[in-house]
């Protein structure tokens, strides 16, 4: 398995490389640039004469693309530098420490609430196959996958203060002062950011778990005399999660765009909070380092699920 790990470590930097370049150059494809935002500020603050020369050369914009793509990706790998906001002339490295946390810690609880419902409740569906809890979990499922989860997002921020008085913290609740108040603060966005794919990982479990369950060592194992239990949890779980926990895993990233969403309406201020503002800016370092720090995320949580198949499957083989 460490040969398979290395080489995978290995092909990820050509991917990493080539995701540079698609990220360098769609934020420099928007519709108007970081220029034009310093100019409508400056013209709002009652400046006059200004000058668009001085401030493409000023960022560095006034040289081809392919040698800012070159000063872009040389601090990277040669220095760990990220290069400074645009707007804000901050450290982009040091902007994105700050908000990081609140994404990763809004992730994880989104991937607990997928994985929570859709394993458990997707497994007892097919243990209960057609009959009335089934056909209930079975229209659970396609609700998960039809209501749109920003839609429901707004209901929650909207109706319980309009019928109650109630509303969730706009404000960040650090978790070393309140843990409580904070994980408060991120249970709801991130059940119903976690709710956006456990939808379709309920069907796809009981669909592998039915699979699974007409296979010959599974009579085996009943006709043996052993419990429900027994059966599925020695026998029958482990054999299904393989494509189960592929999707689930391959849901990172609708997790990671979902949090997107989940910050900007329950003001979380996280990533995607961050590069939301940064994209209306036009704030290249800012949208560049922050879209290819997710897609590391994403590449190495696919690394993961894949060296999980050996425990799920000890017949799995790396090659």
């Amino acid at each position: 398995m460490a040969n398979y790990i290395i080489k995978r470590l290995f092909w990820l930097i050509p991917t990493i490389f080539f995701v540079t370049i698609i990220v360098f150059l769609l934020v420099r494809w928007i519709p108007g640039t970081a220029v034009d935002v310093i100019e409508a500020s400056l013209t709002q603050s009652g400046s006059a004469n200004i000058d668009r020369a001085a401030i493409y050369h000023m960022l560095g914009l006034d040289v081809p693309i392919h040698i800012q793509y070159v000063r872009w990706i040389g601090g990277i790998f040669l220095h760990g530098d990220f290069g400074d906001s645009i707007i804000q002339g901050r450290p982009v490295l040091q902007m994105i420490v700050e908000r990081m946390p609140a994404t990763i810690e809004l992730g994880i609880l989104s991937v607990i609430v997928e994985f929570g419902l859709a394993l458990p409740l997707g497994v007892y569906s097919a243990a209960r196959q057609d009959k009335t809890s089934d056909y209930i979990l079975r229209v659970f499922a396609v609700l998960l996958i039809a209501v749109p989860s920003f839609w429901i997002a707004t209901l929650v921020m909207v109706y319980p203060s309009i019928w109650w008085g109630w509303s969730p913290s706009m404000e960040l609740i650090p978790f070393v002062k309140n843990p409580l108040g904070n994980l408060g603060m991120f249970i709801i966005p991130a059940i119903i950011n976690g709710s956006m794919n456990a939808g379709m990982g309920m069907r796809l479990t009981r669909t592998m778990m039915l699979e699974v369950m007409r296979q010959d060592y599974i009579r085996t194992a009943w006709s043996k005399g052993l419990n429900e239990r027994t059966v599925l949890v020695r026998h029958a779980i482990k054999n299904a999660f393989i494509p189960v926990v592929t999707i689930l895993g391959g849901s990172v990233a609708n997790i990671l765009g979902g949090a997107v969403m989940m910050e900007q309406i329950f003001n979380i201020p996280g990533m995607g909070l961050f590069m939301l503002q940064s994209l209306s800016q036009r704030d290249y370092p800012i949208i560049s380092a922050s879209t290819l720090l997710m897609a590391i995320i994403v590449l190495l949580v696919n690394l993961l699920v894949d060296i999980s198949y050996n425990w799920l499957d000890p017949r799995v083989k790396y090659q």
